[in-house]
């Protein structure tokens, strides 16, 4: 039968085995039995979705997934191709690799506020994603995890410390990005495609020391730094050793005032 929508079973008082359109045991939700479900409420007695659950679901527009919901598995949602949007609430803590690989018309997507890190391949080819929040507690972003979006603009947060491979790669509309300082490590191929331009320093020393690609002529125009700034500048270009990179950027006497002895910048942290 096409277009049910379920609220929940005990809105219907049925069984999970009448409804036949879930199976859950244990308060996972194994698999979703009838694939052409448009939009579905999950109820709220399920603590995790299984890896591959919804896999291939391919009607299926809308999910509504409760907040007594904790995990969500490997490709869980892979190639739903209706899936329009998805709000993933605040208890779910871990979401698992490609869990919505190939969501191609997925355009709103809400991340749980305490999610820790973006697994490799998490929205790789969903390629209507224009925008999306990253929350502030996420300390790694996977390999592919935003590979092949619509974004056109994305803010690191700063907790984050890894950026996997590729993991904007092919992004094409990409032409903004803030990476915070505390980066330590970025894949190859992170920025590959991406149309990237007017970058503020950090960002621009992060992606051209960390990755594969130099886009220090991707820094804004004309670019004035406060002091405050260009110290910032110089602590990420000591980490880094890569002072000839800012030097264009720092004013002459604050420049020679942090050389020490043998003629090395030293900053004090």
């Amino acid at each position: 039968m096409n277009n049910i929508y379920i609220k929940s079973f005990e809105d219907f008082n049925i069984s999970e085995s009448e409804s036949n359109k879930l199976s859950i045991e244990d308060n996972v939700l194994i698999k979703c039995t009838d694939n052409t479900l448009t939009s579905i409420v999950i109820p709220n007695t399920v603590t995790s979705i299984a890896g591959n659950a919804f896999q291939f679901c391919k009607n299926l527009k809308e999910v509504n997934i409760p907040t007594s919901c904790k995990f969500i598995g490997n490709g869980a949602f892979y190639g739903c191709d209706s899936l329009e949007s998805i709000i993933i609430p605040n208890s779910v803590t871990d979401i698992s690799p490609w869990a919505f690989y190939g969501c191609n018309k997925l355009i709103l997507v809400t991340l749980p506020e305490t999610l820790e890190s973006i697994d490799d391949a998490l929205f790789y080819d969903c390629i209507n994603i224009r925008s999306v929040a990253i929350p502030k507690s996420v300390t790694y972003i996977g390999g592919s995890s935003f590979r092949n979006n619509n974004l056109d603009h994305i803010v690191i947060p700063s907790l984050v410390k890894e950026i996997g491979g590729w993991a904007f790669c092919s992004c094409t509309n990409l032409e903004s990005v803030t990476i915070p300082a505390s980066v330590t490590s970025i894949g190859g191929k992170a920025f590959d495609k991406c149309p990237l331009k007017d970058l503020d320093l950090i960002t621009a020393l992060l992606i051209t020391k960390l990755s594969d690609r130099d886009v220090m002529n991707c820094v804004k125009k004309d670019l004035k730094l406060s002091k405050e700034e260009q110290y910032e500048a110089l602590k990420v270009a000591k980490m880094h050793n890569v002072f000839d990179l800012v030097k264009p950027y720092i004013n002459e006497d604050l420049w020679y005032a942090n050389r020490g002895s043998r003629g090395v910048l030293s900053l004090e942290d």
